[in-house]
Order: C-alpha cells, then sequence, then structure tokens
C-alpha cells in the first residue's frame, strides 16, 4: 500500500545569514529552515546548514518521505524568491518542483513601492 496520498506535498523554505563570532575561525554561514505539509499528515519541520553530515537535499529529502512523498508526486516550494531553495528541493527529489513566493515576502516588496507613493 502507498504511503502517498493525494495533492501536492508543500514546502515553506527560508533561510538566514548566522554571522560568525569575532575571535573564531568560523565564517558567516547560512541556514535554512523548512516545513512541509501534505494533506492527512501533521507537518514536518527541517533545518539544515553546511559543515554536518548530512548534505542539504539529503535533509528535505528524508523530510519528504516523513510526508508520504514518492517519486512523481507534486510539490509545491514557498519561498522568499531565493531560486536556491526551490533548486535544493529539486535536486532532493530528483524532480521538478512549483516555487511560488509567499504572501509574507511578496507582501514586503509590496510594501516597498507603495512607500514611495505615500
Amino acid at each position: 500500500m502507498s504511503r502517498a496520498t493525494k495533492g501536492p506535498v508543500s514546502v515553506f523554505m527560508d533561510g538566514t545569514y548566522v554571522r560568525a563570532v569575532p575571535g573564531f575561525q568560523t565564517r558567516h554561514f547560512e541556514v535554512v529552515m523548512g516545513r512541509l505539509e501534505a494533506s492527512g499528515r501533521s507537518p514536518s519541520h527541517f533545518a539544515t546548514m553546511p559543515n554536518v553530515k548530512t548534505a542539504r537535499h539529503q535533509t528535505i529529502r528524508a523530510c519528504l518521505r516523513t510526508q508520504g512523498w514518492l517519486p512523481g508526486r507534486e510539490i509545491v516550494v514557498f519561498s522568499d524568491g531565493d531560486p536556491s531553495l526551490a533548486d535544493a528541493v529539486r535536486h532532493a527529489a530528483n524532480s521538478d518542483a512549483v516555487h511560488i513566493l509567499d504572501w509574507f515576502h511578496g507582501s514586503m516588496r509590496v510594501q516597498h513601492l507603495l512607500a514611495d507613493r505615500w
């Protein structure tokens, strides 16, 4: 029996940079966090960063599997518009994914346009 349910798996992602602490040899690095949702399942979360044994795409693939994703099932990525986030999901799934600018980051871009008019 397949673990996959109907409908797409939704991946909500964002990344941030962590600055290095002065006096340490560590450089700035990016942390990527995400939430995956699929119909009929509890959401699951993940976070990735460099210098860990598990690669970003492997972490995302494991999280996709917890949501019942199987190859061929549709994936929709909501993010700040950074193409590398959607590419990480595409690499994890080894297939295409629909990439949508999330409402929060979309509204931030619109606010800048409207602020100039007021």
